[in-house]
């Protein structure tokens, strides 16, 4: 599985029911589950984001679809990026060729 960080802007609708906003989320959770996605935490935020809803995909494709049926409730619009973990990002890390290297083809 891989985790994926999802900002979430308010829409006129979803702003419109603002206090509905606590139980459409776990609606949305239990529906989601059922496909196979795991919402690990969702947390409503000041600023320029109203949340942040962090979950678990198998792979893009459940990603895109699970943030584009979030968004396909007209509640709000989605931005979502994976996130990697220590232990993912260091074999990442350590594939970056050195700059010294790019320059002589080594």
């Amino acid at each position: 599985m891989h985790t994926y960080i999802a900002l979430l802007t308010f829409t006129d609708q979803g702003s419109k029911e603002l206090k509905q906003t606590t139980r459409r989320a776990e609606e949305f959770r239990k529906m989601v589950e059922k496909r196979g996605i795991k919402i690990l935490q969702t947390f409503w935020l000041n600023g320029p984001f109203d949340g942040i809803h962090i979950f678990e995909a198998e792979n893009e494709d459940e990603a895109m679809a699970h943030s584009m049926s979030l968004s396909s409730f007209g509640n709000a619009k989605t931005q979502t990026y994976r996130a990697y973990s220590r232990q993912e990002i260091e074999p990442i890390l350590d594939s970056i060729p050195k700059p010294y290297d790019l320059i002589h083809g080594e």
